[in-house]
C-alpha cells in the first residue's frame, strides 16, 4: 500500500512540474512576410477616468483623444497566402504610443450590429514574424459597428464603450503594404 502512495505521489509531481515547464512566455508565427490588404480607423474621447483595472487605467486620463487602428492581414509562407483574413486591432494615444495591440478572437453578427473581439497581446517583429506575448495580462476588447448608422465603437476589456468621434473614421481599401519581410521572404 505505501508503494502504491508513494508511486501516485511521485506520479503526480512529475505531472504538475511538466504542466509547469510546458507553459510558455510568448508562441511565435514565423511567416515570409505580412501585409496590410484593408485598414480603417476613428478616433475616440475618454470621458471620465477610466474603470479600475481596465486597461486603459494608468495610461489615459479624461479628455484623452486615442485613435483605434483596424488591419485586415495576409500571412505568407513560401509565396502562398497561409491565413483566412486575421485582423488586427491598434490603439494609440495622441502621442502614438501603442497602448494595446491584439489580434481578433471572434466576430459576431446580431442585427443591427456587428462586434469583432480583439485579444492575445502581438508583436509584429519584423526578425522572426508574429508573436503572442503571454507575459502581458489577458484583455479583450471590441471594435463594435453599429450597421443601420454605420457609427462605430471601442469596448474596452471593462465594458466601458467609447463612441467614435463623427467625422474621424478613415477607411482604405484594396492596400498592398508590405509590413515585414523576413528572410526568404516576398
Amino acid at each position: 500500500m505505501k508503494k502504491i502512495v508513494l508511486v501516485m505521489t511521485l506520479l503526480t509531481g512529475l505531472f504538475y512540474l511538466s504542466a509547469l515547464q510546458t507553459r510558455a512566455d510568448s508562441i511565435t508565427y514565423p511567416f515570409d512576410s505580412i501585409k496590410i490588404t484593408s485598414a480603417y480607423k476613428f478616433d475616440i474621447e475618454i470621458e471620465g477616468a477610466p474603470t479600475a483595472g481596465s486597461l486603459l487605467e494608468g495610461s489615459v486620463i479624461d479628455g484623452d483623444i486615442l485613435t483605434v487602428y483596424v488591419g485586415e492581414l495576409e500571412y505568407y509562407q513560401d509565396g502562398s497566402v497561409v491565413s483566412a483574413s486575421p485582423s488586427i486591432l491598434i490603439v494609440t494615444d495622441a502621442l502614438g504610443n501603442d497602448l494595446a495591440s491584439f489580434l481578433i478572437n471572434s466576430y459576431a453578427l446580431q442585427d443591427p450590429l456587428e462586434s469583432f473581439s480583439y485579444g492575445s497581446w502581438i508583436t509584429i517583429d519584423p526578425e522572426v514574424g508574429v508573436i503572442k506575448d503571454f507575459t502581458v495580462p489577458l484583455f479583450e476588447v471590441s471594435v463594435i459597428h453599429m450597421l443601420l448608422t454605420d457609427i462605430y465603437q471601442f469596448q474596452d476589456d471593462a465594458g466601458t464603450i467609447f463612441p467614435m468621434i463623427p467625422g474621424t473614421f478613415v477607411s482604405e481599401t484594396g492596400l498592398d503594404i508590405l509590413i515585414s519581410a523576413y528572410a526568404g521572404g516576398d
